[in-house]
């Protein structure tokens, strides 16, 4: 299939004013780190928008997700947003990666807004 660069090269090429990323580990397969695609898609574009349809916190740690965040949003020229998207009450979903109820205290937010505000 196409690359998530490609994909984005021709949405900016459409006119889109932003293209985002999901957080999944299986949708239909594995799927690509968010990040890391975006970096790619950062790459490939110069005006379009940049985010994360939602950055899952049972996967990363909210360290790792900020210093992402803040590293494509350099790289990007400043047009990545991120979604955050906390999973403290779905206790389906941690089950599945194995994640007892009361093991992640700090949201995504208050980390990401930590380090933004110290400026890295």
């Amino acid at each position: 299939g196409e690359s998530y660069a490609a994909w984005a090269a021709d949405r900016e090429a459409e006119g889109w004013h932003a293209v985002a990323v999901g957080d999944h580990l299986l949708a239909g397969g594995l799927v690509a780190h968010p990040f890391v695609a975006l970096g790619a898609m950062a790459a490939a574009t110069s005006r379009v928008g940049l985010m994360t349809a939602m950055a899952n916190n049972l996967m990363r740690s909210p360290l790792e997700t900020a210093q992402a965040a803040i590293t494509l949003n350099e790289v990007s020229g400043g047009r990545f947003a991120q979604k955050r998207q906390t999973w403290r009450k779905n206790g389906r979903a941690r089950r599945f990666l194995g994640i007892p109820p009361s093991s992640r205290k700090y949201a995504i937010k208050t980390v990401f807004e930590s380090a933004t505000e110290e400026g890295r």
